[in-house]
């Protein structure tokens, strides 16, 4: 980047900046990075190419009482939210020696001095203008993995306490410096759920800055610039769903009353007639497919947790519809298979049901508050009316949101042996090793990546983790590179995993979502007829 960077006035960046003035220093300040050194590091790590090893404590260096007990290991994400310097400690890393990506050559240039290892201290001074400027510019994967790995702070770590006024809305890496008097300072720096770049800071350690400031910061942008908290429908996971699984088509009608032909529905208002008799309007974007009298919808992640929200209960109380949304998308997790880089359900009384139209604000609102995250643990359900044990209901939620109840409270009354934990697996998320069952992996795929070398649209997926299977179905989470099995022991647990594993190894091309392909293909490597 050449010459003195200026802020461009329309900017997204520029937008949010103002918005977040009254919550910072003037912009044209320089801070101490303090512990946000980390994050530097953190993109040089996650672009080299390279995968390091975990950090090992041994009980000797201080620093470590922020990373693991002695004799226990750390990865990269959990390292982060933690604020373990050990972990990305230049000379442990190998700064010097990493092939840094576009990231750090992107940095402004009051900021190249942090692609030097000297520079990544927390005494190291950064014009704030700028930081934020540089943050506004990772690329929307680095962005994204890093935002999912910091959610282990609010899920695991001393956010917990606020999860319930916070959600996922602030991927923030924490700090502590000390000002020109020598008075503690503490604040955070990172992003919004939405991607827009923040930073704060106040008076007093990091936990108790957090803990007071972070519920006013989102309060704040909520008011003054709400387009940093929208509900990003376009980015992540995406959801096939075959609409109204239980009730047969005879026909679908467009606004003038005329037959539709198969083929995607253009952006319009629908009628759906059902072979009972009954009608049904609906409406598409482009999103709905009609075709051998079914109606399919591909829809984003959170669009189809807004809509299950929209079809099953209401975008208030707020409170009780972000509850509604954490369990949907849980549910989601829990019961949908794999359909190449999609998740596949069916709209049913049976699953969840799914609004054929575009959600409301108010539903989207409610996804988007706590986007990324689920309850770990075992099945969970939900019913309209009826509560018992590991099922919550939605009228019940009601109650409890006119009562003050926030929805992390909502859910652990109706969940109690759940906990939260990230859907992409970062953030510290649990995942039980299989071990058995992951050199069994290996073994298999130096055959496997002979017989499919010819393929078209095969790719060696690289490092797979395999997982313990929690819920009812295996599942492979694009992107994730994790695959969540029983075992190897049987015969269909065996052919569960290299199922998976092909969905992962045809991720990029359309057979990834061709489930007869797949299957066909997991027979042949198993040689089962």
């Amino acid at each position: 980047m050449a010459g003195r960077w200026r802020p461009n006035p329309s900017s997204r960046f520029e937008r949010a900046r103002r918005a977040c003035s009254s919550f910072a220093v003037n912009a044209r300040s320089k801070i101490p990075l303090g512990s946000l050194w980390k994050l530097v590091s953190y993109a040089g790590l996650a672009e080299s190419g390279e995968q390091e090893p975990p950090y090992v404590c041994k009980g000797v260096d201080k620093e470590e009482v922020y990373c693991c007990g002695s004799g226990e290991r750390i990865e990269r994400g959990p390292a982060l939210w933690k604020s373990c310097g050990p972990y990305f400690a230049p000379q442990r890393i190998g700064w010097q020696n990493l092939q840094h990506g576009n990231t750090l050559h992107a940095l402004p240039p009051s900021l190249q001095t942090l692609r030097n290892a000297a520079s990544l201290r927390p005494e190291t001074q950064v014009p704030l203008e700028d930081w934020l400027q540089w943050l506004a510019a990772w690329p929307a994967g680095l962005r994204s993995q890093v935002r999912d790995d910091l959610l282990g702070y609010w899920l695991q770590g001393p956010g917990r306490s606020v999860l319930g006024q916070v959600g996922s809305q602030l991927r923030v890496k924490t700090f502590t410096v000390q000002d020109a008097h020598l008075e503690r300072m503490a604040g955070a720096s990172g992003w919004t759920q939405a991607g827009w770049p923040i930073w704060f800071t106040a008076r007093g350690s990091s936990a108790a800055v957090l803990k007071q400031w972070a519920p006013v910061v989102l309060a704040h942008l909520e008011r003054a610039a709400p387009q940093a908290l929208q509900a990003q429908v376009g980015e992540g996971a995406c959801v096939d769903v075959q609409y109204f699984a239980r009730y047969p088509l005879q026909q679908v009608l467009d606004s003038k009353q005329r037959a539709v032909a198969s083929g995607r529905l253009p952006v319009g208002n629908y009628e759906v007639r059902f072979s009972n008799g009954r009608t049904l309007p609906i409406r598409s974007e482009g999103e709905l497919v009609y075709e051998q009298n079914q109606i399919r919808g591909r829809l984003q992640l959170e669009d189809y947790v807004a809509r299950v929200v929209q079809r099953e209960g209401t975008a208030q109380p707020r409170e009780a519809a972000r509850a509604l949304a954490l369990a949907a998308r849980s549910y989601l997790q829990q019961n949908a298979s794999a359909a190449g880089a999609c998740l596949r359900i069916a709209d049913s009384s049976a699953t969840q049901r799914v609004a054929p139209r575009p959600a409301s604000s108010g539903a989207l609102a409610a996804a988007a508050f706590s986007a990324g995250v689920v309850l770990g643990g075992a099945p969970i359900q939900f019913h309209h009316t009826l509560a018992r044990p590991g099922v919550m209901s939605w009228s019940q939620a009601v109650q409890q949101a006119q009562q003050g109840l926030q929805f992390d409270e909502i859910l652990l009354h109706a969940y109690p042996l759940r906990s939260f934990v990230s859907m992409s697996g970062h953030g510290g998320a649990d995942c039980e090793p299989m071990p058995l069952a992951q050199v069994w992996l290996a073994q298999q795929r130096v055959r496997w990546s002979r017989a499919l070398a010819r393929q078209d649209g095969f790719h060696e997926p690289g490092a797979v983790q395999l997982c313990r299977q929690r819920s009812a179905l295996p599942s492979a989470m694009v992107g994730t590179q994790r695959i969540h099995v029983r075992g190897v022991h049987a015969l269909e647990d065996r052919l569960s995993l290299t199922h998976e594993y092909l969905h992962l190894a045809f991720a990029g091309h359309p057979r990834g979502q061709d489930e007869q392909f797949i299957e066909s293909q997991a027979r042949q490597l198993l040689g089962v007829e």
